[in-house]
């Protein structure tokens, strides 16, 4: 990076001397300048990133003034060629004057503020850890360079040679010449007093860089040095390849049309080829195979946690407990349900089983404490198994498919077995790492959520409030999300699905006919209990997605009821949470702040405060209602459905 940024440097200045269109030099000059902010960067040192924000200063104070007076100058005489241009000094003086100012700065002349960035920028070349000799002469080369550059562009074109030109007036109008006038006398005056720049704007940038305080102590005056004389023959040099720059130019140009390549077929080139190489390894990694997908997304994985295990200090086992048998067998039943899932040959027995899996999940959930992520999990799952049944059976059977090899099943097996052992080792490190209790997240939130969010639900808390703009994130990702999913089954409708849904038997229909308004007036309960006891919006929405879930499955000959419209609950959800919003807004407080109105006795609830996070937390239920019937309707539509013949 730091030889990258050298070179640049110095290629920039040399292509800006070749130029004689005024806004192309400067353009390239400016190539020369973030050449020079990248080599300092690259080297990474206090004096180099110090050396990089005064020269950030530097060139604003000398390059804006510039681009300004070539405007200047084009719209006053038509032309920006620096050979036709000339005696511009007599007809616009100011001009002149601000364009002398620009140039004796970007040349490093004392006493403006380009010495002293001058100065740094040697001080941190002659100091770098590495290739330090090479970077002074690489710097000294671009800086002689851009003396060059800077008597071509702010002195040359003012100088008196021949007959005045023609001006056109509105080019005399102060209002063109306040901006570059100003810019250039601040380079000066900012020199004469550099203190006041490095105490009020360098010394916080460093700081904010380096992640310390750094002393920037800018002088004009440093007492003779080497840098000095460095300097000094610098504007020597600078000042002679402006006087020969004829010659320089018609060196440079011979060079460049010897070039091989033009700069323009090199840019082509390097822009084709990183196109044709983005297409190959699109190529590679999206293939189409599922299976190789989620290989690679576990391998990647245990290879970052087995490096980040390596890389750490092992802090040993977490100290082990009293086995408890409960956990212990439902850990040996969900293993046995995914081997028969493995094993399996049916796609119904298949989808059962790791229904086992996710059960088995929830019920550990419940015997550690978690009746929350218990009830969650319970419900997702149950909706999972009701979507991938209505899947599967648009699917043939197993036995239809041919399949995989030994070898691959193999291959399969270890990489499964090695993302497995993977987590379990991070989660035990996570474990056995000991983390005082004052720096515990648990800890804070818990001690917070009753005297700050009037909760005793501290994962309902967060989710509404502590981290509600997360959960708003989340939602919009899901309500955009099943439109995606309901806009990848629209031409699901081909089929008569609805009619071969033989769940929906009379004994079916009779028991749904009564679950169906206990499961809603149940998710009403969770929703309002949610904020002090297991439940909520999310868990809420699931029970009433689930029991209308069952309402459609049971009327699989008639038209969807109450469903057919689920993008209005979706919309009116998203809606809702957003309108939460509005009251922390206008009380100026924190977004989406909690802010509350009062409390209510509520049967089979208790009392319960009311205020923005119930109000965002019913956006919630609303979405993942208007999720679960958009999903689902999409899933059963049928064109002409049919009633199920009943034997």
């Amino acid at each position: 990076l730091t030889l990258a940024g050298a070179v640049t440097m110095l290629a920039g200045g040399l292509f800006a001397l070749a130029q004689t269109d005024l806004k192309r030099l400067l353009a390239y000059s400016t190539m020369s300048a973030l050449g020079t902010l990248v080599m300092l960067l690259g080297m990474g040192s206090d004096l180099a990133i110090k050396a990089a924000m005064v020269f950030l200063v530097v060139h604003a104070l000398y390059k804006a003034p510039l681009f300004m007076i070539a405007g200047v100058v084009d719209k006053a005489t038509g032309t920006r060629n620096i050979t036709v241009l000339q005696g511009l000094g007599k007809p616009l003086p100011m001009l002149s004057f601000a364009a002398a100012l620009a140039a004796f700065s970007m040349s490093g002349l004392p006493p403006f503020i380009g010495f002293i960035g001058k100065e740094l920028l040697y001080e941190a070349e002659m100091r770098a850890t590495h290739f330090s000799i090479l970077l002074t002469a690489l710097g000294f080369a671009a800086n002689a360079v851009n003396v060059a550059v800077a008597l071509k562009v702010g002195i040359s074109p003012f100088k008196p040679r021949g007959e005045m030109p023609e001006i056109n007036p509105k080019a005399r109008k102060s209002a063109l010449l306040v901006g570059p006038l100003l810019l250039a006398v601040m380079g000066a005056v900012i020199g004469l007093f550099p203190g006041v720049l490095g105490k009020g704007l360098i010394d916080g940038a460093v700081r904010d860089i380096v992640g310390h305080s750094v002393e920037s102590d800018l002088k004009l005056w440093h007492g003779f040095s080497l840098l000095l004389a460095i300097s000094g023959v610098t504007v020597v040099a600078g000042v002679l390849l402006y006087v020969f720059r004829d010659k320089v130019r018609a060196i440079i140009g011979l060079g460049l049309q010897r070039l091989p390549l033009k700069a323009s077929e090199i840019f082509d080139l390097g822009v084709g080829a990183t196109v044709g190489l983005a297409g190959k390894v699109t190529r590679f990694f999206q293939h189409g195979n599922l299976r190789l997908y989620i290989a690679v997304v576990i391998l990647c994985l245990s290879s970052l946690i087995t490096a980040a295990l390596f890389s750490s200090a092992w802090a040993g086992f977490p100290q082990s407990g009293p086995v408890r048998l409960l956990p212990v067998g439902v850990s040996v039943l969900m293993v046995m349900a995914g081997i028969a899932a493995i094993r399996s040959q049916s796609t119904v027995m298949a989808v059962l089983a790791m229904g086992g899996v996710g059960y088995g999940v929830a019920l550990l959930f419940a015997l550690v404490g978690a009746p929350d992520l218990a009830l969650t999990q319970v419900l997702v799952e149950t909706l999972t198994l009701v979507l991938f049944a209505l899947v599967m059976r648009q699917l043939p059977p197993i036995r239809a498919f041919s399949l995989s090899s030994g070898r691959r099943r193999r291959w399969d097996f270890f990489i499964a077995l090695a993302g497995g052992l993977a987590i379990t080792a991070a989660l035990l490190a996570v474990r056995g790492s000991p983390i005082p209790e004052e720096l515990r997240v648990s800890a804070e939130m818990s001690a917070r959520s009753f005297p700050e969010a009037h909760g005793r639900n501290v994962v309902n808390v967060i989710l509404v409030d502590f981290r509600a703009l997360d959960t708003m994130g989340e939602i919009c990702v899901l309500a955009i999300a099943s439109i995606g999913v309901a806009g990848l089954l629209l031409g699901s409708g081909r089929r008569n699905v609805a009619a071969e849904l033989a769940v929906a038997t009379p004994l079916f229909r009779t028991a749904v006919t009564w679950m169906t308004p206990l499961l809603l007036f149940m998710s009403v309960v969770l929703l309002f209990r949610g904020h002090n006891e297991p439940g909520g919006g999310f868990i809420g929405g699931l029970v009433a997605g689930a029991g209308m879930v069952m309402r459609r499955l049971s009327s699989a000959d008639r038209p969807p009821h109450g469903g057919g419209r689920p993008l209005i609950f979706i919309a009116a959800g998203v809606a809702t949470a957003l309108v939460s919003t509005l009251p922390s807004l206008f009380s100026r407080l924190p977004f989406m702040e909690g802010v509350w109105i009062g409390s209510l006795w509520l049967p089979l609830v208790g009392k319960t405060k009311f205020g923005t996070p119930f109000l965002f937390d019913c956006g919630v239920y609303l979405v993942v209602v208007g999720v679960c019937l958009l999903i689902l309707t999409r899933l059963i539509r049928s064109e002409n459905p049919k009633p199920l013949a009943q034997p």
